[in-house]
């Protein structure tokens, strides 16, 4: 019922904006805008107590597009991220830090995305971290790639490494393409195409050979090679594979060690 009435005078209003000034056109943002608290800090509190979680949401939507902010709310919109009992508020924080691509949000969105229940959440925190560059944002990322067990996760963080141009990122892409799923194998292997300018296909050893032989491996960022006729390649993994494989992506990016897919 609350819903319904949400929308209706959603609608209302709406259709009273419009009717006012015909020569204006309104957008839903500025009907939400008008709808909800103006004053920032009304907006902060909402994000926080507001008894509904769509009030919740709407105000740390009408966050992230304010500039600069401080590094106290940014902690406060991290602490919702990791606490907020409802997903689409937690998605939002995520977004929310995103945009503000503070290097400080790295860490709880490193942590959600390690730790959230949802994976939607957690897809949300991975191309959050995209946008914020450091070391915390890379290690989280390849981590999560290795290691999600929801394919979609591991999709996104494949995505959000491309944008780091960082060598770490590049070599941490590659353990992407000995993934079971097709869907990751794919980002991972468009990603490295982006951030080298290479075409060297699903080929872990091909890409070691770039990494290790080549003075400036990132050279050709942001201009892939044009995209040729591909298949549903997949890394045949026997056991003499799997411990050259081992070899090569503990050599690219030596986290510490963990199982893997194909460990």
């Amino acid at each position: 019922m609350r819903h319904t009435l949400w929308i209706s005078a959603t609608l209302l209003l709406a259709s009273g904006l419009i009717g006012c000034d015909r020569e204006k056109e309104y957008r839903l943002d500025d009907v939400l805008r008008l709808l909800g608290p103006r004053d920032k800090s009304a907006v902060i509190q909402a994000s926080v107590t507001a008894d509904d979680a769509d009030a919740r949401r709407k105000a740390l939507y009408q966050m992230r597009k304010w500039k600069e902010p401080s590094d106290e709310l940014v902690e406060l919109v991290g602490l919702t991220l990791l606490g907020d009992d409802d997903r689409m508020v937690r998605a939002q924080a995520a977004g929310t830090l995103g945009a503000w691509a503070r290097p400080a949000s790295a860490e709880p969105l490193a942590k959600a995305l390690r730790n959230d229940e949802d994976a939607f959440v957690r897809a949300d925190c991975a191309k959050a971290l995209g946008q914020i560059p450091g070391q915390a944002s890379v290690e989280a990322l390849v981590e999560r790639l290795r290691f999600d067990p929801e394919a979609d996760v591991r999709v996104a963080c494949a995505r959000a490494l491309r944008l780091h141009r960082d060598v770490a990122a590049a070599k941490g892409l590659v353990y992407g393409l000995v993934d079971p799923r097709l869907a990751v194998r794919d980002a991972t292997e468009e990603s490295l195409r982006y951030v080298t300018g290479e075409d060297r296909g699903f080929d872990p050893e091909a890409w070691h050979a770039h990494f290790t032989g080549t003075d400036d491996p990132l050279a050709g960022y942001g201009h892939p090679p044009k995209r040729t006729a591909r298949s549903d390649q997949r890394v045949d993994v026997d056991a003499q594979k799997k411990a050259k494989l081992q070899e090569i992506l503990s050599d690219l990016f030596p986290l510490e060690r963990k199982k893997g897919p194909f460990d």
